[in-house]
């Protein structure tokens, strides 16, 4: 749209809302034939009867809306449909898949600048040709190119479905038509308030939440606005529900981010401002319908967190809520899928009571805390009453439902943190894996995932939770053959670094997919395992264990291939200078991690600022010990939606008897299996420096952990970089291993002697002969970006010390430069070069040959 309108080309663009939608819709055109010619769809004999179960099901609940209906009154006609019902997994395809009739005719006969659609929101955008000076001419232009499009006197606009639709109705509903004409100065003017507006609301979702922040953002603005904001900050100019409901839905995901990552203790005043926010703001009369499906969540949140007396008191004013509200529109007449009926029956009323108190007492067992201990705390029993369940009952549900996927906390979760044992195997368990046809690969998964070696990969399974080897064919595979929160393709590759990541690198792409599509049941696609054929399989029927490649003076272990589409321009790091304290560094090797929310307020402004950057950064480089390992997933999960991967040091890892050790951990974008996606890689420190190693054993008593020393080269977006731990970066062989193989080496550091690391970047910038990233703990600064520059000025591209504040820049590096004149075969200077000739014995690794210059 910008870019038609600097172009001087006028446009219209164009918002339309279909009502009703899903109550609208005939659950049999789906499996119609001609509806499946027309989308060029051949189904097999088995799914045609798969779909037409389906479609059966759905009719028949249909038919149980109209019957219902009905006995409220509600005038029907004959051909009257109930619809499908909101909320499957199935309906969101079916109802997608209705409109793409629409969608080719739009395509077709308008040739839009742009079209989108999702599910019943439209959104149209039309070259202007200055011969449509109205609504009502706009209209008639598109009726006579699409005259399936029928215009009613009323502004509606009804759309003719095919055969197939069967008694499906569409209607475009003029109350949510909005038509813009957009040109010149006044139309760019408009089009970024709107982009200034999308920012700031959509930073919301995009950063990481703040406790303090949470009753000042636009969600709760939204939530708070007793009217819709008729500012143009949208081409929808959404009505106030929308922005009350989505507004409420950003507030809940806000603070269930705070309730996984921070201790209850840490935020206590802040949960209590945030439920007096909710009872007066939601759980009101004139609210609590609009938001009555997300007030479970409320409770299962309070649940989670132990504050039971808040949870009692949502449940309570939600039912009260209710109360007054049938009290105050006795006399009223109700609208019920979109069909005026009469008043409202007092049945109705009870109902509503019944289903909100079976929404609530499912939302308690789902995030009942099965840890909690014997159950004596007051407002519990009294919320246990209310909800008409037994003490006992919640327990025994509460576990099942953990084991079952249903709960609040996934099963994978609860089997790494709080299980004690697994679920037994049952009869019928064979009979479903059969029917599964990756089972073998699903259940070899498992099996090599459940008891690792110490320092190979984090654990996945809680160690009073582990079966013997001879065992462990006897535990249920049904939480992992249906779950609802599969591990992810990160975890995957986590937990089985040696075949998922270390490996050959066609072959850890391949194993890496194929453990995916066997975990998770998706489709994948591994752009470097096409030509490979599956893993082999041994007499057992298990692939055989693909071993990790270990450096050797003759023999160096090619590149970790990871995402292989690179931005086409220079690469971003994103340098931190980043405090660490020795409190935290005490409390990392006490095995009781820095979980404040001071730490947490830390990382979040660091990482937020890194999201909110121009230009953005690929990478965020966060020193030696800054993060705990539980508060990865939010942190990457934040980063990785933004477009940035991080290179971070964590803290510190115990093991048995005494032992310890530190790790890199890199949280890397990724493409291979066909969309998006990310790695996890662990590169463990080989050893401590030699005052850590004192410190962890005349205060702690602890040693460091031997384990695997993988130093390899990662390939990403383009870029070969290996990556160094504080320390490290003195070990000679380390350098040398790296030399031709790498663009740049990181290296992550808390190190106080800056002089001496100072002259071992400088130096290594020209034996290496490649950028060197450093980043140091604020406390002794000094992270910087070297490169092997020709001319002096030019080596030290950024270098930053001191500072009250934590610190980010954002600096590029061209590898592809740097790779051009380090592929001459000669070593001869130009005057043109912009680096310094590379040094004597220097070898090109063919990863990164390219064309000379």
């Amino acid at each position: 749209m910008r870019d038609a309108v600097d172009r001087e080309q006028p446009i219209i663009a164009m918002t339309l809302d279909v009502g009703s939608f899903y109550h609208n819709i005939d659950p049999s055109f789906f499996v119609h034939p001609e509806f499946l010619e027309d989308l060029g769809v051949e189904l097999s004999a088995f799914e045609l009867s798969f779909s037409q179960v389906i479609s059966s099901a759905l009719s028949a609940w249909s038919a149980l809306c109209c019957e219902q209906l009905k006995i409220l009154d509600c005038p029907l006609d004959e051909n009257h449909q109930g619809g499908i019902p909101i909320g499957l997994s199935v309906v969101r395809v079916i109802s997608n898949v209705l409109l793409t009739f629409l969608d080719r005719q739009v395509e077709q006969q308008l040739g839009p600048v742009y079209y989108a659609r999702y599910v019943d929101d439209l959104f149209l955008v039309l070259h202007d040709s200055k011969e449509i000076r109205s609504t009502h001419d706009l209209w008639k232009f598109i009726v006579r190119r699409i005259p399936a499009f029928k215009r009613t006197a009323d502004g509606n606009v009804i759309l003719d479905l095919p055969k197939w639709g069967g008694a499906t109705t569409i209607t475009l509903q003029a109350a949510k038509q909005k038509t813009f004409f957009l040109s010149g100065r006044s139309g760019a003017d408009l089009l970024d308030h709107i982009a200034a507006q999308i920012r700031e609301v959509s930073s919301e979702r995009r950063t990481m939440p703040l406790p303090e922040q949470i009753e000042r953002s636009e969600a709760a603005r939204a939530l708070a606005a007793s009217e819709a904001s008729d500012d143009a900050d949208s081409l929808r100019r959404a009505d106030g529900l929308t922005l009350r409901r989505l507004g409420w839905s950003v507030l809940l995901r806000a603070v269930n981010t705070l309730a996984r990552d921070l201790r209850p203790e840490e935020w206590k005043s802040q949960r209590e401002d945030f439920y007096e926010f909710a009872h007066e703001h939601v759980i009101r009369p004139d609210k609590v319908l609009e938001q009555i499906d997300h007030l479970p969540r409320l409770l299962s949140f309070a649940v989670s967190l132990g504050d039971w007396a808040s949870a009692r008191r949502v449940y309570q004013e939600t039912i009260s809520a209710i109360f007054k509200l049938q009290e105050a529109t006795g006399s009223a007449t109700m609208r019920i899928n979109g069909i005026k009926a009469n008043s409202v029956p007092a049945k109705v009323w009870k109902d509503t009571r019944s289903q909100v108190q079976r929404f609530f007492r499912e939302a308690l067992i789902r995030a009942f805390p099965i840890s909690t201990g014997p159950i004596r705390q007051r407002a519990l029993i009294g919320l246990l009453k209310d909800l008409e369940l037994d003490a006992k009952e919640l327990v025994d549900l509460a576990l099942k439902a953990r084991e079952a996927d249903w709960a609040r906390t996934p099963y994978r979760e609860h089997l790494r943190t709080d299980a004690i044992g697994q679920p037994p195997e049952k009869s019928s368990d064979a009979i479903l894996a059969d029917r599964y046809p990756y089972s073998d690969l699903l259940r070899q998964f498992l099996a090599r995932t459940e008891k690792t070696v110490e320092g190979t990969a984090p654990r996945r399974v809680a160690s009073v939770a582990i079966t013997s080897a001879d065992d462990r064919s006897q535990n249920s595979i049904l939480p992992f053959l249906f779950p609802t929160r599969p591990y992810t393709p990160e975890e995957i590759a986590l937990y089985l670094p040696e075949e998922c990541v270390f490996a050959e690198p066609t072959t850890a792409a391949h194993a890496w997919a194929d453990y995916t599509r066997a975990v998770r049941g998706v489709w994948v696609r591994s752009n470097l395992a096409d030509e490979l054929e599956p893993l082999e399989k041994g007499d057992n029927g298990e692939g055989l264990p693909v071993a990790p490649f270990e450096s050797s003076d003759n023999v160096k272990p090619p590149p970790i291939v990871l995402k292989r589409s690179a931005p086409l321009r220079p690469v971003r790091l994103g340098l931190t200078s980043f405090e660490v304290t020795d409190e935290c560094w005490e409390k990392g090797a006490a095995d009781a991690p820095d979980l404040s929310l001071s730490r947490y307020r830390q990382l979040a402004r660091i990482v937020n600022t890194a999201i909110g950057a121009f230009p953005k950064p690929d990478y965020l480089l966060l020193p030696e010990l800054s993060v705990p390992e539980c508060w990865i997933n939010t942190i990457a999960g934040r980063l990785r939606s933004n477009g940035i991967s991080l290179i971070a040091g964590l803290d510190y890892t115990h093991h048995s008897n005494k032992r310890v050790d530190s790790s890199a951990v890199l949280v890397l974008s990724d493409d291979r299996l066909g969309y998006p996606s990310s790695v996890q890689i662990r590169q463990r420190k080989t050893l401590p420096a030699p005052h850590e190693e004192e410190l962890l054993y005349t205060s702690h008593g602890l040693q460091w952990a031997e384990g695997a020393d993988n130093k390899r080269v990662y390939q990403h977006n383009d870029l070969h970089f290996g990556i160094l731990v504080c320390s490290e970066l003195l070990n000679m062989g380390y350098r040398a291993n790296f030399q031709g193989q790498v663009d740049c080496l990181i290296t992550l550091s808390w190190n106080k002697d800056l002089e001496s690391f100072s002259a071992l970047i400088d130096a290594a910038a020209l034996d290496v002969h490649a950028y060197m990233a450093l980043v140091n703990n604020r406390r002794f600064g000094d992270s910087r970006l070297r490169r092997p520059a020709k001319l002096s000025r030019e080596r030290d591209v950024c270098r930053v010390r001191g500072g009250l504040n934590d610190q980010l820049v954002v600096v590029e590096i061209n590898p592809k430069k740097l790779r051009r004149q380090q592929s001459r075969d000669k070593r001869w200077p130009r005057s043109t070069d912009a680096y310094k000739p590379a040094p004597e014995g220097y070898n090109i690794s063919e990863t990164r040959k390219c064309i000379p210059d």
